[in-house]
């Protein structure tokens, strides 16, 4: 009886799965043959498939990069215009597949590329509160290092895989899918009316001011413009537009008047000459501030007794939740960034041709010797090329530092910047100008429990219930106090310090922590804060703690310190106050880095300085080697020498050996399968990425 059932269970079995696996072709062979008929399809009806599928991805689009299905469609309604506009750029790239033979798949690709792109948007919005730009293409390279630090490798490995399959299965159909003869002349004259017809609209939109061109809010104007429309501009449109009245007289008469006013109210000079030194904190700001969160422990007491004792503010920043090298921008030119593209980092497009006024000239004019120093990789964001040209001496990345100790994502503690600032001032006999970038607080920050050792724990933390949230928060929170603890260490020293100095404290944006302006105590998520300490009396009584744009602190820095600041923290020092003040702003910055360079009058643009990495000299001083193995046929090459750090690489005959071994910070080794007279042996410092910021004097073998 038991046999007989299990033979009638058997049976149904196998029918079902016969059945389930008919059902299962017959599906399959529908969508084959729909994906068969879909060329002879498209070749009929071009113009309706490419006007239909481009209105239908535009709000496929929105709804991904508001991650709301509901936000999608109210911007439809909101911004019926833009909405319309972003359709018109999406049909535009569609048209192109009406004038080739295989047009189908030039459809399909720009189909794809666009929904790769908002897809990315949607991503890069999880991390940061900015969306993706044109400029972030531009800096991509220095971001795949530390990818790891925001996906895990499952995230990684599924994110090659869709793009390897789908450039995969792109290229497999433009090779597959025919072409259709004669469909091009077809398509031709409705590419060519479609092509016109945007050609008249466009300029007649832009010079009556219908297409917005406002951007100092990027995120805000992705939200009100659309992504197409967005997106492109952050791609096409980059640098300062001329101003209408720009003219060598123009920029005279700006100068003119600064001059005039200085002589109304002329700086306050002092005789002290302080060393000058910039903390820009990343992702800084006083974790006390959030309305609903509550602590056991204060994680910034050093930053708090300052504020209570030196003056201090608000500083208005560009972004909430990235763009550093921006905050950088604006705090060492003076410049403005709302003049600029669509999240354009000037760092990449201008700055890395070219030099300009900034800071670190201004105090090199005074003769103070200037140093840069970041504890993060020296090629991030072009900071190895930008800096040379915004006037330092010296650069000290992390290719450059030493006992280096990193968080338990990776990032480099700001403890180590204490060392770096205090030997940076003591190896000049003259005054100093520092500018120093930290990283310990970067984001993201883990949903996940990352680390147990921590001095304030989960249950210091109150008022979140979401348990991913408390990760974040209970994470970030002990990033900040490390933060805190240089600060403190860095205070404390500079009270002995037998040398005046003045530092100025302040974070470089907001983190990405899901808050919003109602959620901080300010109302606004763009504005971090400053502190002006001094070692000596530096007048704090009349300095009052007012509210700065970023682009204007140097002219109150300047202003305490009582000597004059250059080009722009003139005008913002003596024409704030004035109705024309923005306009001068830009017409001044165009100057300076697109224009004829008439602000810089018969002294001309400043000279790129010769920048040197490290304030340490790297030297190798002996060489050494050995034949091992069994034939003899490998070489253990010893390096001796000063300065030596995990960045220092051997390299043979201009070749790195990544096999470089770090002893000590006077001893490298190498294992090498060939060694030859007149090799040459030097030891460079290297970033991860391969560039070469040093390399020492060669030696010859003989």
């Amino acid at each position: 009886m038991y046999n007989i059932g299990v033979i009638i269970y058997t049976e149904r079995t196998e029918k079902g799965d016969q059945f389930e696996l008919s059902r299962f072709r017959a599906i399959f062979g529908t969508v084959v043959a729909g994906i068969r008929e879909l060329p002879r399809i498209f070749y009929k009806m071009p113009v309706r498939i490419t006007v239909i599928s481009a209105l239908i991805l535009n709000i496929i689009i929105e709804i991904l990069c508001r991650h709301s299905f509901v936000e999608g469609f109210k911007f439809i309604f909101q911004h019926p215009f833009m909405f319309l506009v972003g359709w018109m750029i999406i049909l535009f790239t569609f048209c192109l597949s009406w004038i080739i033979p295989k047009g189908i798949m030039l459809w399909l690709s720009f189909l794809m590329l666009w929904l790769g792109f908002a897809i990315a948007n949607s991503v890069v919005l999880i991390y940061r509160a900015a969306p993706l730009t044109g400029s972030d293409f531009a800096i991509l390279g220095d971001v795949l290092p530390i990818i790891g630090v925001y996906l895990n490798v499952i995230q990684i490995i599924l994110i090659s895989l869709a793009i390897l399959g789908v450039v995969g299965g792109l290229i497999y159909l433009w090779i597959k899918v025919p072409s259709e003869k004669g469909y091009w002349r077809r398509g031709l004259a409705k590419f060519l009316v479609f092509t016109v017809l945007i050609a008249v609209i466009t300029p007649i939109f832009a010079v009556t001011g219908v297409l917005p061109r406002d951007f100092s809010d990027v995120n805000g104007a992705y939200k009100d413009y659309g992504f197409p429309y967005g997106f492109i501009c952050s791609i096409f449109v980059q640098g300062i537009s001329e101003p209408e009245n720009y003219s060598q007289e123009e920029i005279k008469e700006i100068l003119d008047r600064v001059d005039e006013e200085k002589q109304k109210a002329p700086i306050k000079e002092k005789t002290e000459r302080p060393n000058v030194v910039y903390v820009q904190l990343e992702s800084f700001f006083d974790i006390n501030a959030v309305k609903w969160l509550t602590l056991n422990e204060n994680p910034l007491p050093n930053f708090t007794a300052l504020k209570e004792k030196y003056p201090s503010g608000y500083l208005q920043v560009p972004l909430v939740g990235a763009g550093t090298a921006n905050t950088e921008f604006e705090i060492l030119t003076g410049m403005n960034l709302d003049y600029f593209g669509a999240g354009e980092y000037p760092y990449n497009t201008v700055l890395d041709e070219q030099t300009c006024q900034s800071v670190a000239y201004v105090y090199s004019d005074k003769g103070y010797k200037t140093h840069a120093m970041h504890n993060n990789t020296g090629t991030f964001y072009l900071r190895n090329v930008v800096y040379a040209n915004l006037g330092f001496d010296t650069f000290t990345p992390i290719e450059n530092m030493y006992d280096v100790e990193y968080n338990e994502l990776d990032w480099a503690k700001d403890s180590c910047l204490f060392p770096q600032i205090r030997d940076t001032l003591l190896s000049t006999p003259e005054r100093d100008f520092v500018f120093t970038v930290s990283v310990q607080a970067h984001g993201k920050y883990p949903e996940e429990m990352v680390g147990t050792d921590y001095p304030i724990g989960a249950e210091d933390i109150g008022g979140i219930e979401d348990e991913a949230l408390k990760n974040m928060y209970l994470y970030y929170i002990n990033q900040l106090k490390g933060s805190d603890d240089f600060i403190g260490e860095l205070v404390q020293w500079a009270e002995s310090f037998d040398e005046p100095t003045v530092i100025l404290f302040y974070g470089d944006h907001l983190p990405f922590l899901e808050l919003e302006d109602e959620d901080v105590v300010n109302g606004d998520l763009h504005q971090t804060e400053y502190i002006l300490y001094s070692n000596y009396e530096l007048g704090e009584n009349d300095l009052g703690g007012e509210n700065y744009e970023a682009y204007q602190i140097n002219s109150f820095v300047f202003g305490a310190l009582g000597t004059d600041g250059g080009i722009m923290s003139g005008v913002h020092t003596y024409l704030s106050g004035q109705e024309d003040y923005i306009d001068i702003l830009k017409i001044l910055e165009y100057d300076m880095l697109f224009g004829e360079k008439y602000a810089y009058g018969e002294r001309g643009v400043y000279p790129r300085k010769d920048m040197q990495f490290g304030i340490r000299q790297v030297l190798m001083t002996d060489l050494g080697y050995i034949r091992t193995g069994e034939f003899g046929e490998k070489y253990i090459i010893t390096v001796k020498g000063f300065n030596f750090n995990e960045y220092s690489r051997i390299q043979v005959n201009g070749k790195t050996e990544n096999g470089t071994q770090y002893i000590s910070s006077s001893e490298l080794k190498v294992i090498l399968h060939g060694l030859k007279d007149g090799d040459k042996i030097s030891v460079v410092q290297e970033a991860d990425n391969g560039t070469v910021f040093f390399r020492t004097e060669e030696f010859t073998i003989e």
